[in-house]
């Protein structure tokens, strides 16, 4: 099978099933070539999401039809997408993950700018991102004028929520639903759930992460 990329070292041959190494090759040139290979897997959505912006604005529907047989979901297209057109190239941090900064996305570019440096100074995870950024907003939410006690009856307020489908290997410890299960989730709930699965991504089976899209796409649209 031909190679359809060597690298400009000639350290190794790509194909679409394959890396094959020259021989010979040093540990060091071995593990530079393996973390070549983990930045371009974590730099995908990046290059998708620009990828189909530019198509966007350049070809109008036509990139539409370009883009059916990638293999990826609707929802994952569309979250690439979305982030990308919302956190510039520049603003980016190869030092912070995709979620970072899928997190930052909703924020204008000062804030956005703001929240990413403070989460490479502090080294923060994504967990540790959504903390500080909800805990923020807590204390920034305008506060109620103060009025006089006034007993009145009122109907119960009942938080938005929204249905996520899916399935699980029937083994996963963590959660007590069946393999395949519906839940309904209060807003404020999706975010606890997005969380939790955005801390495991990268050790994520096939079906989870089929979840986990539904779920990032419900984060991004609250």
């Amino acid at each position: 099978m031909t190679g359809w990329l060597v690298s400009k070292d000639k350290l190794f041959t790509l194909t679409p099933v394959s890396l094959t190494m020259r021989e010979g090759v040093s540990f060091e040139e071995w593990e530079t070539t393996f973390q070549q290979v983990r930045r371009i897997q974590n730099a995908l959505p990046y290059y998708v999401g620009d990828l189909l912006n530019y198509g966007e604005a350049h070809y109008g529907e036509t990139y539409a039809q370009a883009v059916e047989d990638t293999g990826y979901s609707v929802q994952t297209l569309t979250n690439y997408k979305s982030v990308c057109s919302k956190v510039a190239p520049e603003r980016r941090r190869e030092g912070l993950n995709w979620t970072h900064h899928v997190l930052v996305a909703k924020f204008e570019p000062e804030e956005q700018e703001c929240w990413l440096d403070r989460a490479e100074v502090n080294q923060w995870d994504t967990g540790e991102l959504r903390v500080a950024i909800r805990s923020l907003e807590q204390i920034e939410a305008p506060k109620a004028e103060a009025k006089p006690i006034e007993v009145v009856e009122v109907e119960p307020i009942i938080e938005p929520v929204v249905e996520v489908a899916g399935a699980f290997p029937s083994s996963y410890p963590p959660l007590p639903w069946a393999r395949e299960f519906t839940l309904t989730l209060s807003t404020s709930e999706v975010g606890i759930l997005w969380t939790f699965f955005a801390r495991r991504e990268e050790e994520m089976a096939p079906s989870e992460q089929a979840v986990f899209e539904k779920i990032e796409t419900l984060w991004l649209s609250i």
